[in-house]
């Protein structure tokens, strides 16, 4: 999908697969089936990767590290083939209500993950207003990744480090310092 959804066709679909285009049609009515199948494989994978994440790091690190880490792996750990189809797809999701769904479902779920360990890590309350601000922080997360992607190669480098700052920044304006100074969760 380098060139854009809207540019491949079924037999370039075939011919990289290496079957033929009749067996395509065996499983998939038309080429929007197999974006749809592409893209809830790349969800699935997402959520695959978060939870092998959550295993690997929710025990060892403290509250913000560990959603610092993620982001910085979520900006970091693409690959440019995974960069361009996270593009085209979310290109695709913007005109495709049936892609748009899966999308905001996958979002609420992520979210919904990631607010569970934010409670879990102590720098996130329970209440509606802080699952929502999840929820917004992960559309911001999502929207600086795609920022990143667009960039000129030259150029990612420092948006890398420019949408890690904004995201850092974002999680702890979140949070309210008490007098100690020790952050604690906003309600």
């Amino acid at each position: 999908m380098t060139d854009g959804i809207k540019a491949v066709t079924t037999n370039a679909i075939a011919e990289r697969s290496g079957v033929t285009v009749g067996s395509i049609y065996q499983y998939f009515g038309n080429k929007e089936e197999i974006i749809v199948a592409i893209f809830e494989n790349w969800l699935g994978s997402a959520i695959s990767d978060y939870e092998a994440f959550r295993t690997a790091h929710l025990e060892t690190l403290d509250g913000f590290a560990y959603l610092e880490t993620y982001f910085d792996g979520f900006l970091n750990g693409v690959s440019a083939d995974e960069e361009k189809l996270g593009v085209e797809l979310a290109n695709a999701v913007r005109t495709n209500p049936k892609l748009a769904a899966l999308d905001q479902a996958h979002d609420r779920r992520i979210a919904g993950m990631l607010h569970d360990d934010a409670v879990r890590l102590g720098i996130a309350g329970q209440s509606a207003e802080s699952q929502l601000r999840t929820r917004f922080v992960l559309q911001v997360a999502l929207d600086l990744q795609s920022t990143v992607a667009r960039a000129q190669p030259e150029e990612k480098p420092a948006f890398r480090r420019f949408a890690y700052e904004v995201f850092c920044a974002m999680l702890r304006a979140g949070a309210v310092v008490s007098r100690n100074g020790a952050f604690r969760p906003a309600t």
